[in-house]
């Protein structure tokens, strides 16, 4: 004969305290899962302020770097003046016939027209030379983001001048915040072709 102890089942009680340790279980499962959801978000959000900044310095380094790159030695290439904090403005022989053309001078900006939004921007010249203005066909989004830049000129001796003709390094400073993530970047750019 068979027992009818094998099929009893559970109890309520058995069946509540069940659910009730599941309940924590998955409570705690769900906490976790928040938390690395809202560490991954910091993570990618500092990330990509980051890799912002990386690839606006790339541009800046490539472009500083050519300053005054005058193969025929016109000297008619360099900084351009005012030399600026929050701008940089400057030319090199792109063409390599010694005549500063209107698309040899080349200008970095952070431009906050638009609400909300600021982006480093490169632009090429038209009319002059120096040119008188940067078409919407010549202005490049270098990088968005971009809360602040800055950069410091300074001369052979390593003192901040105000002299364009007197740069021999550019020192540029970058600041890029997303999702209330800030990060900043800074380097010193040595202008090759200056004082040759």
């Amino acid at each position: 004969m068979l027992s009818r102890r094998g099929n009893q089942g559970f109890t309520l009680t058995e069946l509540m305290v069940a659910m009730t340790i599941f309940g924590v279980v998955m409570a705690a499962i769900y906490s976790t899962y928040l938390s690395q959801q809202e560490a991954y978000q910091v993570t990618e959000a500092a990330t990509g302020a980051q890799q912002n900044l990386r690839a606006a310095m790339y541009t800046l380094e490539r472009d500083i770097r050519m300053v005054g790159f005058d193969p025929t030695g016109s000297k008619n290439f360099g900084f351009v003046s005012p030399l600026a904090p929050t701008s940089i403005t400057f030319s090199y022989d792109a063409s390599e016939d010694g005549i500063s053309g209107t698309t040899e001078f080349i200008r970095f900006h952070r431009d906050t027209s638009v609400p909300g939004k600021q982006t480093l921007r490169r632009c090429v010249g038209s009319g002059g030379p120096p040119p008188t203005s940067y078409p919407s066909t010549s202005i490049n989004d270098i990088a968005e983001d971009i809360a602040s830049v800055n950069f410091q000129y300074l001369g052979s001796n390593g003192l901040a001048t105000v002299t364009p003709s007197e740069v021999r390094t550019v020192v540029v400073t970058l600041s890029a915040s997303r999702d209330n993530h800030t990060r900043q970047l800074s380097t010193r750019i040595q202008c090759r072709n200056m004082g040759l």
